[in-house]
């Protein structure tokens, strides 16, 4: 856990061209909340881009396992990301979410260590940055 986290997107239309994002994080997050946080992001993405059908390819089990309910969420706080999932998935006639392995999922990682070292974003990748975290927790922790 520390601040300066980078999530990466990558996008592949049908016809294989991509489209690929960094989202720089300027605040405290775990490696399962910079996933969710990944995960939120890209939907928004994709809802503005108009597209209605995805597969998304995550490397945390944990957060594929629950957004897909094969496990459910223990902490308030993945509570709250899965229920932000929940909402945007709305926008989608097909959503579904597969989990690779870290190893095949390089490209994705390289662009996330980009962002949280916040080097220069090479010509052609969208970059953003996110000051605050995507949900809101009450006091107790719950969503």
């Amino acid at each position: 856990m520390r601040p300066g986290a980078g999530v990466d997107l990558v996008f592949i239309s049908p016809q294989g061209v991509r489209k690929r994002y960094v989202v720089r994080l300027h605040f405290t997050a775990s490696n399962n909340v910079a996933e969710y946080e990944a995960l939120v992001n890209g939907l928004r993405i994709a809802t503005e881009l108009g597209i209605r059908r995805m597969e998304i390819r995550g490397d945390s089990r944990l957060v594929v396992d629950q957004v897909m309910k094969e496990s459910s969420c223990e902490s308030p706080k993945m509570a709250a990301y899965c229920q932000a999932v929940r909402l945007l998935e709305e926008n989608f006639d097909s959503l579904e979410l597969v989990h690779i392995p870290r190893c095949f999922n390089e490209a994705a990682d390289q662009l996330a260590k980009m962002g949280s070292e916040r080097r220069p974003v090479p010509n052609g990748i969208f970059a953003s940055d996110q000051h605050k975290p995507s949900i809101r927790l009450t006091e107790g922790g719950n969503p």
